[in-house]
């Protein structure tokens, strides 16, 4: 399993059915995880058909026209696991994809915003996801996290 980010712009995703979905919208459109550069580097989700990508900062939903897409190669390794009240999931490794401007660590997170799934950042420091929707930013205490799988090595 090889995981990266790619760089795009203006609402491109990779073609190659390699970017990473994360779940569909209440209109059922793709939610895939991407990155962008604001104030640090935020996670947050690109929708398909839009010029950018969605993250959030300050209570507002920020288009951000330049970012990165999550991508895999071959095997599907990620699982979402829950967690609440800014804890990671036990055991598990979850994928650190930025960073505030002060350094505190941002993960990929997604959770339900007025009955609607969406995807956004899960910071520790403030103890909760933060999730884009309708235009603003909401801050949800129940939340999966984006895990690598644990890989099973059986060769002799």
């Amino acid at each position: 399993m090889v995981l990266r980010y790619e760089h795009a712009c203006n609402g491109e995703c990779p073609e190659n059915g390699q970017a990473v979905v994360a779940c569909k919208d209440g209109d059922g459109n793709n939610l895939y995880v991407a990155r962008a550069k604001y104030k640090g580097v935020c996670p947050g989700k690109l929708v398909a058909g839009c010029n950018g990508v969605y993250i959030g900062w300050g209570e507002q939903q920020h288009l951000m026209e330049e970012y990165e897409i999550l991508v895999q190669d071959k095997h599907d390794n990620l699982q979402w696991l829950h967690a609440c009240n800014g804890e990671l999931p036990s055991g598990a490794s979850a994928v650190k994809a930025g960073h505030e401007w002060e350094g505190t660590p941002l993960y990929v997170a997604r959770g339900k915003v007025n009955g609607c799934m969406s995807v956004g950042k899960m910071n520790q420091k403030y103890k909760s996801a933060f999730l884009t929707y309708d235009g603003k930013e909401h801050a949800v205490a129940e939340y999966e996290v984006l895990c690598v799988k644990e890989v099973l090595d059986m060769t002799p």
